[in-house]
């Protein structure tokens, strides 16, 4: 029985292929591998490195948020006592103010470090104006719009 001419010609061909290229063809596919491996683990890097900064972004944002709606009210109250000086309610309120100048530092730091700066430049807005002017409630709306944008978070 003789080999049919498809048959000859495929051996022909196996037998063409250059004997230096077998040898290399595995090792191309094994840098090949390696080298998706280390692509594979600096995306997967960048993408935890993303979301430990939006992680700490959220966490010292909300922290700021918090801590503004607490000095927005003892400013508040300030204003009433210049109203009603002799009201006991009031007896605390400059050591309850000089504890939120000790901290204003602490509150800082972490966008600082984190960014971006018009966070920074929104807070030092909010924190200059008296909180119930029209500007304060727009500086307002900006600093926690930018915070949101930042943490991508949808409306």
């Amino acid at each position: 029985m003789t080999p049919s001419p498809a048959a000859t010609e495929a051996a022909t061909t196996a037998a063409a292929i250059d004997p230096t290229l077998l040898v290399l063809l595995p090792i191309i596919g094994v840098f090949a591998t390696i080298l998706g491996g280390f692509l594979g683990a600096w995306i997967q890097g960048r993408r935890e490195h993303r979301k430990w900064k939006r992680e700490k972004r959220y966490e010292a944002y909300v922290r700021l948020v918090a801590t503004l709606i607490q000095l927005r009210e003892l400013r508040r109250e300030e204003a009433d006592r210049k109203l009603d000086p002799d009201n006991p309610r009031f007896a605390n309120l400059e050591a309850r103010l000089d504890k939120f100048s000790d901290i204003k530092g602490d509150l800082q730091a972490p966008y600082t470090v984190l960014g971006p700066r018009a966070i920074g430049d929104a807070f030092a807005l909010v924190n200059s104006l008296p909180p119930d002017s029209p500007e304060s409630i727009a500086a307002w709306d900006a600093l926690v719009g930018a915070m949101r944008k930042e943490l991508d978070v949808d409306d």
